[in-house]
């Protein structure tokens, strides 16, 4: 559960800053992801489509007020991996995809073929992780490496996901009105 908050984090940091030079050229993210798409589909409709794909996923208890999720344990591909998937909701519409892959050879492969899609891919680089982003004005889309404690040597997972930034902007007001 610690890089999902972390990943929030991130993301958050992403959103409420303000927006560089490669976000404000015209880029568009894909917003749908395994039939589901950002800012549109329901809880119940991701669910539906998760029970086609034939997955195996279990709901999950976000700390974030007026948030559900839903977590991929098993039987769906994306991009050629079988990588955990989590789905994060926002008053039941969909804020947020989390895929994560545990193997560096699928990391590697997603954040080329990342870099290459979208011209205005950035690299980054912080301490114990590396990876990418770019953003849209209504999306945005953050490839981060995590490694272990020996920075580089010891890969952990990656983290791809996309978020709607109008969703999470509201989950983050949300938030801190309930402090």
């Amino acid at each position: 559960m610690r890089y999902i908050y972390s990943i929030i984090g991130a993301i958050i940091l992403l959103i409420s800053g303000t927006q560089s030079a490669f976000a404000q050229k015209e880029t568009t993210i894909t917003r749908t992801i395994l039939g589901c798409t950002l800012g549109k589909s329901t809880l119940d409709s991701v669910t539906i489509r998760l029970q086609e794909l034939g997955a195996e996923f279990e709901p999950t208890n976000p700390t974030t007020p007026r948030a559900a999720g839903l977590l991929v344990t098993g039987g769906v591909t994306f991009a050629s991996a079988r990588p955990r998937i989590l789905f994060i909701f926002i008053d039941k519409k969909l804020a947020l995809i989390n895929i994560i892959f545990l193997t560096k050879d699928d990391a590697d492969r997603i954040n080329r073929n990342l870099s290459l899609k979208y011209k205005n891919w950035e690299d980054t680089t912080t301490y114990k992780e590396e990876g990418g982003a770019v953003q849209d004005p209504r999306t945005f889309l953050l490839h981060t490496y995590t490694f272990a404690e020996d920075y580089k040597k010891d890969f952990q997972y990656s983290t791809l996901s996309y978020g709607d930034k109008t969703l999470l902007s509201k989950s983050a007001k949300i938030a801190s009105e309930e402090l």
